[in-house]
């Protein structure tokens, strides 16, 4: 029987607030797909690891490149 690796979880958006990141920002990450969250009910919950990574994620994505929007040739 496989068992599965357990991840610790808390309640959004408090857990971002908590660690200083304000509920507007918290909600934008949300949004863009940089945290892992799941709902149970009505209430969401975040998984705290992927606030660990979160630094990582939004640098990474900050580097990438980015094509010019409204340019013409």
């Amino acid at each position: 029987m496989k068992t599965k690796e357990l991840r610790d979880f808390a309640p959004f958006p408090a857990a971002c607030i908590d660690r200083g990141i304000g509920k507007t920002v918290a909600y934008d990450l949300l949004n863009g797909g940089f945290l892992d969250t799941f709902k149970i009910g009505r209430r969401r919950y975040v998984y705290l690891d992927s606030l660990l990574t979160i630094a990582d994620k939004v640098e990474a994505y900050n580097e990438l490149p980015r094509s010019r929007s409204g340019a013409t040739a």
